[in-house]
């Protein structure tokens, strides 16, 4: 599964499974969501009945590869934030960093080059962050 049709942690749980399916001739997964895509694609054998999902919901929700994102972290990123999104990209903040989200990777790549820094920040810019 290529990261243009499923998450990292989509591909690393059916992985998980289907490693384990290779060393115990039956696997045991405990779960609150039995009906999970990921679930019922380890039973099925076919890794596209979670990937098409992930695909659409990605989509839905303009992650990449469909939208582009980056994390911003480090002194000065309410300032620096403050002017992306005055540059016309979406902010929002979780867990102590903002994400920043543009339509495509130029216009994030052009708009986060061309912000200027705040004076004695120290800026820390992550693109296509691995956890959101």
């Amino acid at each position: 599964m290529s990261s243009l049709t499923g998450s990292p942690k989509t591909s690393s749980a059916i992985a998980l499974i289907a490693r384990a399916g290779r060393i115990a001739p039956e696997v045991l997964i405990q779960t609150f969501a039995p009906g999970h895509e990921v679930i019922r694609a380890a039973r099925a054998a076919d890794p596209s009945i979670a990937s098409d999902i992930d695909r659409a919901r990605r989509e839905m929700l303009s992650l990449p590869p469909f939208g582009a994102l980056a994390r911003v972290s480090g002194d000065g990123t309410d300032e620096f934030a403050a002017a992306l999104e005055a540059a016309g990209l979406e902010v929002g903040r979780t867990g102590g960093s903002t994400l920043v989200r543009g339509p495509d990777w130029m216009e994030l790549g052009a708009t986060l080059n061309a912000t200027e820094r705040p004076a004695g920040s120290r800026l820390r810019i992550e693109v296509d962050p691995v956890r959101v």
